[in-house]
């Protein structure tokens, strides 16, 4: 079972890395654009023993995106193994915290899976997500493992 993210001590969180499905995407997805910075992002990660988290929103749509572009003993596999890093799990407050967002920052292209990220990222002083979405970087959130291109 995933660890809960409230559950998730000070000191760890101060390290943290938020994933997005793009890097997950990426890592299982011999065939996708950014596989390998994702397998050596994780390989990275793991050795600097960063803390993992995602929303349970990245992991749906990381588990649909898997399914539909590698297939279902992938999508399966990656979902075992969400069971290594903490979940921050989306509720009927966060709902209209990210409609506000939404409002508020329209013509941008944030999906709701990212601007529940971007709040997630705020509440919880996170400041680091690995993904290759732009979104993240032109929003002011620092991307791992680098500025994307």
């Amino acid at each position: 079972m995933s660890t809960i993210w409230q559950n998730v001590p000070w000191s760890q969180r101060q390290r943290a890395v938020l994933l997005d499905s793009g890097a997950i995407l990426g890592f299982y997805n011999t065939r996708d654009q950014w596989h390998e910075q994702a397998t050596q992002g994780f390989s990275r990660l793991a050795a600097e023993h960063r803390l993992l988290c995602a929303t349970d929103l990245v992991v749906a749509e990381s588990y649909s995106l898997l399914l539909q572009r590698v297939g279902e003993p992938v999508a399966r596999a990656w979902l075992s193994f969400t069971d290594t890093y903490a979940v921050v799990y989306h509720t009927p407050q966060h709902h209209s915290t990210v409609v506000d967002f939404l409002q508020r920052y329209q013509g941008r292209g944030y999906s709701y899976v990212d601007a529940f990220s971007f709040v997630t990222m705020e509440a919880q002083g996170l400041r680091l997500a690995f993904t290759f979405d732009r979104h993240f970087q032109d929003y002011g959130w620092e991307v791992f493992p680098g500025p994307l291109p």
